[in-house]
Protein backbone atom coordinates (compact mmCIF):
# COMPACT_ATOMS: atom_id res chain seq x y z
CA UNK A 1 0.00 0.00 0.00
CA UNK A 2 1.47 3.37 -1.07
CA UNK A 3 1.47 6.68 0.78
CA UNK A 4 -1.77 8.02 -0.68
CA UNK A 5 -3.56 4.69 -0.27
CA UNK A 6 -2.62 4.55 3.41
CA UNK A 7 -3.86 8.12 3.89
CA UNK A 8 -7.22 7.26 2.32
CA UNK A 9 -7.48 4.13 4.48
CA UNK A 10 -6.73 6.20 7.58
CA UNK A 11 -9.34 8.84 6.78
CA UNK A 12 -11.99 6.42 5.61
CA UNK A 13 -12.50 4.85 2.23
CA UNK A 14 -15.73 6.78 1.63
CA UNK A 15 -14.06 10.17 2.04
CA UNK A 16 -12.93 11.64 -1.30
CA UNK A 17 -9.41 13.04 -1.15
CA UNK A 18 -8.45 16.01 -3.35
CA UNK A 19 -5.11 17.79 -3.56
CA UNK A 20 -4.59 21.47 -4.24
CA UNK A 21 -1.18 22.72 -5.31
CA UNK A 22 0.00 26.14 -6.46
CA UNK A 23 3.29 26.96 -8.22
CA UNK A 24 5.93 24.55 -6.92
CA UNK A 25 3.09 22.91 -5.01
CA UNK A 26 1.39 22.45 -8.39
CA UNK A 27 4.49 20.65 -9.65
CA UNK A 28 4.50 18.46 -6.52
CA UNK A 29 0.77 17.77 -6.92
CA UNK A 30 1.35 16.78 -10.55
CA UNK A 31 4.13 14.37 -9.53
CA UNK A 32 1.92 12.91 -6.75
CA UNK A 33 -0.86 12.34 -9.29
CA UNK A 34 1.58 10.63 -11.63
CA UNK A 35 2.85 8.37 -8.85
CA UNK A 36 -0.06 7.81 -6.43
CA UNK A 37 -2.99 9.42 -8.20
CA UNK A 38 -5.24 6.40 -8.49
CA UNK A 39 -6.25 6.63 -4.84
CA UNK A 40 -7.24 10.30 -5.07
CA UNK A 41 -10.55 11.79 -6.19
CA UNK A 42 -8.82 14.58 -8.11
CA UNK A 43 -6.69 17.69 -7.86
CA UNK A 44 -6.71 21.45 -8.34
CA UNK A 45 -3.50 22.64 -9.96
CA UNK A 46 -2.87 26.38 -9.91
CA UNK A 47 -0.17 27.89 -12.14
CA UNK A 48 2.09 24.89 -11.68
CA UNK A 49 5.83 25.15 -12.08
CA UNK A 50 6.01 22.81 -15.05
CA UNK A 51 8.28 25.35 -16.73
CA UNK A 52 9.77 28.66 -15.71
CA UNK A 53 8.68 31.80 -17.53
CA UNK A 54 12.16 33.32 -17.75
CA UNK A 55 14.56 30.83 -19.23
CA UNK A 56 18.04 30.80 -17.71
CA UNK A 57 20.96 30.95 -20.15
CA UNK A 58 22.48 27.53 -20.94
CA UNK A 59 25.77 28.58 -19.34
CA UNK A 60 23.99 29.40 -16.07
CA UNK A 61 22.09 26.09 -16.08
CA UNK A 62 25.33 24.21 -16.77
CA UNK A 63 27.07 26.05 -13.92
CA UNK A 64 24.16 25.22 -11.61
CA UNK A 65 24.42 21.53 -12.51
CA UNK A 66 28.14 21.55 -11.69
CA UNK A 67 27.61 23.52 -8.47
CA UNK A 68 24.83 21.13 -7.49
CA UNK A 69 27.41 18.33 -7.43
CA UNK A 70 30.29 20.30 -5.90
CA UNK A 71 28.47 22.72 -3.59
CA UNK A 72 24.86 21.49 -3.24
CA UNK A 73 24.11 23.87 -0.35
CA UNK A 74 25.41 26.96 -2.14
CA UNK A 75 22.62 29.54 -1.94
CA UNK A 76 22.02 31.96 -4.77
CA UNK A 77 19.45 34.66 -5.41
CA UNK A 78 16.27 33.26 -7.02
CA UNK A 79 15.90 36.43 -9.13
CA UNK A 80 12.14 36.42 -8.54
CA UNK A 81 10.49 39.74 -9.33
CA UNK A 82 8.07 39.84 -6.40
CA UNK A 83 5.92 42.59 -7.89
CA UNK A 84 4.85 39.99 -10.44
CA UNK A 85 3.23 37.60 -7.97
CA UNK A 86 -0.07 39.47 -7.87
CA UNK A 87 -1.83 42.58 -9.19
CA UNK A 88 -2.87 43.51 -5.65
CA UNK A 89 -0.16 45.74 -4.14
CA UNK A 90 -1.25 44.88 -0.58
CA UNK A 91 -0.56 41.19 -1.28
CA UNK A 92 2.85 42.07 -2.72
CA UNK A 93 3.67 44.23 0.32
CA UNK A 94 2.63 41.43 2.69
CA UNK A 95 4.79 38.99 0.70
CA UNK A 96 7.78 41.34 0.95
CA UNK A 97 7.25 41.83 4.69
CA UNK A 98 6.79 38.13 5.47
CA UNK A 99 9.82 36.95 7.49
CA UNK A 100 9.33 33.39 6.20
CA UNK A 101 9.82 34.46 2.58
CA UNK A 102 13.38 34.49 1.38
CA UNK A 103 15.05 35.07 -1.97
CA UNK A 104 17.69 32.34 -1.86
CA UNK A 105 17.69 28.88 -3.40
CA UNK A 106 20.39 26.23 -3.24
CA UNK A 107 22.10 24.89 -6.33
CA UNK A 108 20.77 21.39 -5.50
CA UNK A 109 17.23 22.70 -5.11
CA UNK A 110 17.44 24.29 -8.55
CA UNK A 111 18.68 21.16 -10.31
CA UNK A 112 16.10 19.08 -8.44
CA UNK A 113 13.41 21.49 -9.66
CA UNK A 114 14.62 21.08 -13.25
CA UNK A 115 14.57 17.28 -12.91
CA UNK A 116 11.07 17.29 -11.40
CA UNK A 117 9.74 19.53 -14.18
CA UNK A 118 11.26 17.23 -16.80
CA UNK A 119 9.78 14.12 -15.16
CA UNK A 120 6.36 15.75 -14.81
CA UNK A 121 6.24 16.89 -18.43
CA UNK A 122 7.17 13.41 -19.63
CA UNK A 123 4.34 11.76 -17.72
CA UNK A 124 0.99 13.39 -18.45
CA UNK A 125 -0.26 9.98 -19.59
CA UNK A 126 0.08 8.74 -15.98
CA UNK A 127 -2.67 11.01 -14.64
CA UNK A 128 -5.89 9.07 -14.17
CA UNK A 129 -8.08 11.34 -12.03
CA UNK A 130 -9.98 14.57 -12.77
CA UNK A 131 -7.99 17.79 -12.56
CA UNK A 132 -8.86 21.48 -12.48
CA UNK A 133 -6.20 23.79 -13.89
CA UNK A 134 -6.06 27.46 -12.93
CA UNK A 135 -3.94 29.35 -15.44
CA UNK A 136 -2.97 33.02 -15.40
CA UNK A 137 -2.32 34.78 -18.68
CA UNK A 138 0.19 37.24 -17.18
CA UNK A 139 2.21 34.76 -15.10
CA UNK A 140 5.84 35.84 -15.46
CA UNK A 141 7.07 33.28 -12.91
CA UNK A 142 5.77 29.91 -14.17
CA UNK A 143 5.33 29.31 -17.89
CA UNK A 144 1.56 29.15 -18.45
CA UNK A 145 2.04 27.83 -22.00
CA UNK A 146 3.78 24.71 -20.65
CA UNK A 147 0.98 24.16 -18.11
CA UNK A 148 -1.62 24.74 -20.84
CA UNK A 149 0.07 22.20 -23.11
CA UNK A 150 0.19 19.69 -20.26
CA UNK A 151 -3.49 20.19 -19.39
CA UNK A 152 -4.47 19.96 -23.07
CA UNK A 153 -2.62 16.65 -23.36
CA UNK A 154 -4.93 15.06 -20.78
CA UNK A 155 -8.14 13.34 -21.86
CA UNK A 156 -11.00 15.84 -21.82
CA UNK A 157 -12.79 13.88 -19.08
CA UNK A 158 -9.79 14.41 -16.78
CA UNK A 159 -9.31 18.15 -17.22
CA UNK A 160 -11.11 21.39 -16.68
CA UNK A 161 -9.35 24.72 -17.16
CA UNK A 162 -10.11 28.11 -15.67
CA UNK A 163 -8.31 30.86 -17.58
CA UNK A 164 -7.59 34.24 -16.04
CA UNK A 165 -6.03 36.22 -18.90
CA UNK A 166 -5.12 39.31 -16.84
CA UNK A 167 -4.02 37.54 -13.65
CA UNK A 168 -0.44 37.33 -12.43
CA UNK A 169 1.08 34.26 -10.76
CA UNK A 170 -1.21 34.24 -7.72
CA UNK A 171 -4.65 34.57 -9.31
CA UNK A 172 -6.18 33.43 -6.02
CA UNK A 173 -4.76 36.53 -4.29
CA UNK A 174 -5.58 39.18 -6.86
CA UNK A 175 -8.65 40.92 -8.23
CA UNK A 176 -9.83 37.56 -9.63
CA UNK A 177 -9.70 35.80 -6.24
CA UNK A 178 -13.48 35.50 -5.80
CA UNK A 179 -13.85 34.02 -9.27
CA UNK A 180 -10.96 31.61 -8.64
CA UNK A 181 -12.43 30.39 -5.35
CA UNK A 182 -15.90 30.10 -6.86
CA UNK A 183 -14.48 28.10 -9.77
CA UNK A 184 -12.71 25.71 -7.40
CA UNK A 185 -15.81 25.23 -5.25
CA UNK A 186 -18.04 24.67 -8.30
CA UNK A 187 -15.58 22.14 -9.75
CA UNK A 188 -15.28 20.26 -6.43
CA UNK A 189 -19.06 20.16 -6.05
CA UNK A 190 -19.27 18.81 -9.61
CA UNK A 191 -16.83 16.03 -8.71
CA UNK A 192 -18.90 15.04 -5.68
Amino acid sequence: MGFAESQVAELGADLPLFLLGHSMGGLITTRVLQTYGGSLAGAVISNPCLGVAVKAPALKVGAARLLSKLLPKLRLDNELEVTQICRDSTVVSAYQADPLVHSKISSRWYTSLLAAMEAANAGSHAISVPTLWILSGQDSICDASVARHFADSLPQALRAVLDFPDAYHEAHNGPDSNEVIRGIVDWLEGQL
